[in-house]
């Protein structure tokens, strides 16, 4: 028994449609932002508190695996005032333990993939019981790729502290 070729046409042109609406939605799709590069604050731009700390120098590698951020105060003789944070980019979760504190560490990728999101979570075990710190860090870039943003909340027994860090590049 031979189907008729019009019995498939319907078919087919769904197939085509849905290949057509696809097309433009994979040729424009948006690659990750890359935060790649030197960076300094802008102490005239932003917004800042005592309780987020805004480093005013950061290097930044990223690949589309992991992210490395290194910073630091620019302060000679002051070894403590840089540090290195290693994310990686697929959402998991790291967890390190110090003495009497567990920290959670995950990054992760908005929809848009324009801003990436790194959350830290610290707990610490007091004589009063447990103390919760959530910050939570928004990397994001503006003016064609030359500034970075990020917006830094966090979350404590003692309140919520927010800051904006303005970052040009080097």
């Amino acid at each position: 028994m031979k189907r008729s070729s019009r019995a498939h046409r319907p078919i087919i042109l769904f197939m085509f449609a849905l290949l057509l609406l696809g097309l433009p939605a994979m040729l424009f799709a948006e690659s990750r932002a890359d935060f790649s590069g030197s960076w300094f604050l802008d102490p005239t731009k932003g917004i800042s508190n005592e309780m987020v700390l805004l480093m005013p120098i950061l290097k930044i590698a990223q690949d589309d695996a992991a992210m490395t951020v290194s910073r630091s105060c620019g302060c000679p003789d002051t070894e403590d005032s840089a540090w290195t944070d290693h994310y990686a980019l697929d959402g998991s979760q790291a967890v390190s333990a110090a003495g009497n504190r567990t920290t959670q560490v995950s990054a992760a990728w908005t929809d848009d993939n324009r801003t990436l999101v790194v959350t830290t979570k610290t707990v610490a075990a007091r004589a009063q019981g447990k103390s919760e710190i959530v910050l939570v860090d928004r990397y994001s870039l503006a003016e064609g790729g030359r500034v970075l943003e990020i917006d830094s909340t966090s979350t404590s027994p003692s309140g919520v502290d927010h800051a904006l860090g303005i970052y040009n590049r080097n």
